[in-house]
């Protein structure tokens, strides 16, 4: 029923119902051993990167109300467990509008906030295409998280060429996010893959 910036043409990357309890154990179960291995706690566990996306590798697409029934499962699971860790959702595109389903299915329900690490979303149009957002969609996004006293998130971004005009567009896209979403973490993808260097920091070591 949600209107995507890409829409799913390929309904076989569901998680379906009768697994979602199955799921959540699994999720509880890596962030129990990511503490036994290296002796921390993760501070935010996603459920799904970019849920709206049916992409080629392991993924899974949700509806709003999908993912608000997974944090409804997970997150009781973590408190047993007795971690400190946390969800973070729903890692979608970064414009207000197409976080605004997710957003008043999940984070608008207290049920579900409570479990919440943070709001996080990505700096892409379309999960590939660099989106640097603007003052007023950064600064949209930013006052709906922080009425409900949650840190704005930007946990991916990529895309922008070598070359000063590009490095340019990322010094802004980072500007904007910082000043106007006023964003606790805004992480790039790669510093440095010399297989795909259009998506990368670095041009091999450069």
């Amino acid at each position: 029923d949600w209107s995507f910036s890409k829409p799913c043409t390929d309904k076989r990357n569901k998680l379906k119902p009768e697994y979602y309890n199955d799921f959540a154990d699994f999720l509880v179960e890596y962030a129990k051993q990511f503490k036994s291995t290296f002796g921390i706690e993760l501070a935010g566990l996603s459920i799904q990167n970019e849920p709206a996306f049916n992409e080629p590798y392991v993924s899974c697409v949700y509806t709003p109300g999908e993912m608000k029934k997974l944090v409804k499962l997970v997150g009781p699971k973590l408190k047993a467990a007795g971690l400190s860790t946390k969800i973070i959702c729903a890692e979608d595109m970064g414009s207000f509008p197409i976080n605004v389903p997710w957003m008043d299915s999940i984070l608008a329900d207290p049920e579900t906030r409570q479990y919440l690490a943070a709001w996080a979303v990505h700096g892409y149009t379309d999960g590939i295409s660099a989106d640097m957002g603007s003052a007023t969609g950064w600064t949209s996004l930013f006052n709906y998280v922080n009425s409900y006293g949650l840190s704005l998130w930007m946990t991916e971004t990529s895309g922008y060429l070598s070359g000063w005009d590009e490095g340019m567009k990322l010094g802004q896209a980072i500007h904007l996010g910082l000043r106007h979403g006023r964003l606790s973490v805004w992480s790039y993808c790669y510093s440095n893959n010399p297989g795909q260097p259009q998506f990368s920091l670095m041009n091999n070591s450069t």
